[in-house]
């Protein structure tokens, strides 16, 4: 027994229970010759019993003493569920009392254990957990409460950690915005930020994977570390390349290529120079692309800068996965949603045409040897001013109703007007 409760198996005192019954049992009818149970064996029968009705609570005072002794996530074996006001009190004392900084397991535990009084919470109440008016509001207000307060440490490990509990998009999306608001222009790491956009794909919820997306790969914080980045690595460039030269330049005036050394080392520096940037131009493409996903289906329109696609790289392979999962959905019957088309509008993207794309490259590759032109069934400048009026239509129709009447009187918008009457004719 006492190894059980070192184990953490075993409540406190039962009487005459089910589980002294069997140990009794097994040990009268266990044979002399046969050898002992070992620990594990014990600790198997243990978990193979019905569970024991749940015990009292200690007294006041008992409680007290062991909460005084023990941490967030600390509680006596009698409280398998604490409830939240037992929480919220925790909090209030191991967390929210300080000024001073807060460790972050401290901070880790209590947003561990509020999570976990929320997935106890049910619906419909009725719960040894809910003690509280509006529990499950009331808990998640005190994880922004926590997160909000200053000593707390909020870094990307402990929202790495509170990601991997699986909450709510919604309280993810908050965390985000208190972590932006509290990072002093430093960004998630794409591990972490990506834990919430993946769940957000699982369970098909497009808006939420658009916000976790603007929020992370697309907001100014994670710009401003690609650009960082950029000029960390040009740093080292430089002082590579004035390295390589300098000891090229004296190994070609020593003695070790041909006596007496090269006097005229010009050009020989010209073409170690050119051949280093030349390599280093290609190899800044590869790695700088590479996080883009150049084999998905979405890509920048024509005519904006490569720089620009470098530094959305990561952006543009969420959108990749977004449109794939917006693909997978059976609500959309194979067709793209009005929310991913708008969307992709808006950031200045198309979806690859595959087959378009090798025929132009053909194209200009044999110099339109072989090409006949035909005149298109319509002007490309009028499908671009379809697919903007199709776009700005689709903007509409996700704007509340109430809000619908304002947004065409200040846009002032006759074109609205015009497609309308256009598809009515058709």
């Amino acid at each position: 027994m006492s190894s059980l409760r070192k184990l953490g198996l075993c409540r406190a005192k039962p009487k005459a229970s089910l589980l002294s019954r069997k140990f009794a049992t097994t040990r009268i009818n266990t044979d002399k010759n046969k050898p002992s149970q070992s620990p594990e064996d014990i600790i198997s029968l243990f978990l193979s019993l019905p569970d024991d009705p749940p015990a009292t609570r200690l007294d006041q005072q008992q409680v007290k003493n062991q909460s005084s002794k023990s941490g967030i996530n600390q509680y006596p074996n009698e409280f398998k569920r604490p409830t939240l006001s037992t929480i919220r009190a925790t909090v209030r004392r191991e967390i929210l009392s300080h000024d001073t900084p807060v460790p972050t397991a401290v901070t880790g535990d209590a947003i561990e254990a509020i999570e976990k009084v929320i997935s106890q919470i049910p619906p419909h109440g009725g719960d040894s957990v809910v003690d509280v008016e509006n529990p499950r509001e009331k808990a998640t207000e005190l994880i922004y409460t926590v997160l909000k307060h200053p000593p707390v440490i909020l870094d990307d490990a402990l929202m790495r950690r509170y990601f991997l509990l699986r909450p709510d998009t919604s309280r993810a999306i908050e965390a985000i915005k208190i972590y932006n608001a509290r990072s002093n222009g430093q960004s998630l790491s794409k591990q972490t930020f990506m834990i919430p956009f993946r769940k957000s794909l699982r369970e098909e919820d497009s808006e939420s994977a658009f916000e976790i997306l603007d929020l992370t790969a697309a907001s100014p914080q994670w710009l401003a570390g690609v650009k960082a980045y950029w000029r960390r690595m040009a740093g080292v460039w430089m002082a590579g390349t004035g390295s390589i030269m300098y000891i090229s330049e004296l190994v070609m005036k020593s003695d070790v290529l041909v006596a007496g050394g090269i006097t005229h080392t010009g050009v020989i520096q010209t073409m170690i120079f050119t051949y280093l940037v030349n390599s280093s131009l290609m190899a800044f493409v590869g790695l700088a692309s590479r996080p883009g996903d150049n084999g998905g289906k979405v890509a920048f329109r024509h005519g904006i800068f490569q720089t620009k696609w470098y530094l959305h790289a990561q952006e543009t392979r969420m959108l990749n996965m977004i449109l794939d999962m917006d693909a997978e959905n059976v609500a959309n019957e194979g067709e793209m949603s009005p929310l991913v088309e708008y969307q992709l509008f808006k950031r200045n993207r198309r979806i690859v045409n595959g087959a378009y794309d090798d025929l132009i490259t053909e194209y200009w590759a044999k110099q339109g040897q072989g090409f006949e032109w035909v005149e298109p069934d319509i002007d490309p400048a009028e499908e671009e001013k379809n697919i903007r009026d199709q776009a700005k239509l689709n903007k509409l129709s996700l704007t509340p109703a109430h809000h619908q009447k304002q947004l065409i009187d200040d846009q002032n918008a006759d074109w609205i007007k015009r497609v309308l009457s256009t598809q009515t004719e058709k």
